[in-house]
């Protein structure tokens, strides 16, 4: 492993943007769970009125089975759809420089791309760290997080990810 601190100019893309935006959302703030708690429901009325035998139920039966496909489906296509515009509004493309984060011995510091201000953080007080596939997820607080993917310059996947383990424990996830 490398002497602290690691550097990491992260150069973000658009794939790595998308894939953090379907975690973040959809899975760790479970933004998925109501969409489908609404087809399930949906779907079981339905069954319900299906199996009820009269023609109005049927049709009724139809009705429900339609919204409760088409409105969870609606509602992940609306959602991606956002989330492709806010990458081409960020003009992430192929990828750009966006920040470069340093993981010393006693904090996280943080520099936007073309900024001066260097912002830091104690380990103490980062939020959680999760390891997904070609990138690190590094949450300084439950709304804020810096991606560090595979491909920005700087150490490698495992050496960033043994200095969180050592410095933040049980908050790293993956």
């Amino acid at each position: 492993m490398k002497k602290e601190p690691l550097t990491i100019s992260v150069k973000l893309d658009e794939r790595t943007f998308r894939r953090f935006g379907v975690f973040d959302t959809l899975i760790r703030r479970q933004h998925l769970l109501r969409p489908l708690a609404f087809a399930a429901v949906f779907l079981f009325a339905g069954l319900l009125a299906a199996l009820s035998g009269n023609n109005g139920a049927r049709l009724l039966a139809v009705v429900l089975y339609l919204a409760g496909i088409g409105l969870p489906l609606n509602y992940i296509r609306t959602f991606l759809s956002q989330l492709n515009r806010q990458a081409e509004l960020q003009k992430l493309g192929d990828g750009r420089y966006v920040y470069t984060v340093v993981l010393s011995a006693e904090e996280i510091r943080f520099r936007s791309e073309g900024k001066e201000e260097t912002q830091s953080l104690p380990y103490r007080r980062a939020h959680a760290a999760y390891r997904k596939k070609d990138c690190i997820y590094l949450y300084v607080t439950p709304e804020r997080a810096f991606l560090l993917p595979a491909a920005s310059e700087g150490p490698s996947q495992e050496e960033i990810w043994a200095l969180l383990q050592k410095k933040m424990g049980d908050r790293c996830h993956g």
